[in-house]
């Protein structure tokens, strides 16, 4: 009959391919989990830059037809500015968001996360 100890000894000797996969395992949860919140991150600051330029993407001064409608519209050099910084960051972030799904590249996501 075999000892306590020799039962645990051999029994530990074959746990290792069980342990291994369980590494395996938690590192993948870990990795997708961190690529998850990164994603999340990002899309809540596409979210955030579209509101913002939804805001902000009209004219400064407007002047009207008798009817009603616009006649001429003009935007100050700050306004088209602030504009066309939102939209710079915006397509920066929508391409980050692609490039992370279409091509597991998550390197400019987690840039952008970290900002």
């Amino acid at each position: 009959m075999s000892t306590i100890k020799e039962v645990v000894t051999e029994k530990l000797g074959a746990v290792g391919p069980a342990v291994r996969e369980q590494v395996i395992v938690n590192l993948v949860a870990s990795e997708t989990d961190r690529r998850t919140q990164a994603s999340l991150t990002v899309v809540k600051k596409l979210d955030e830059a579209n509101a913002s330029l939804k805001k902000i993407n009209r004219a400064d001064n407007e002047t009207f037809n008798e009817d009603g409608s616009v006649a001429t519209a003009t935007f100050t050099k700050s306004r088209l500015e602030e504009i066309k910084k939102l939209k710079e960051t915006i397509q920066k972030l929508e391409t980050a968001l692609e490039t992370a799904f279409e091509k597991s590249d998550f390197t400019k996501l987690f840039e952008l996360a970290n900002k």
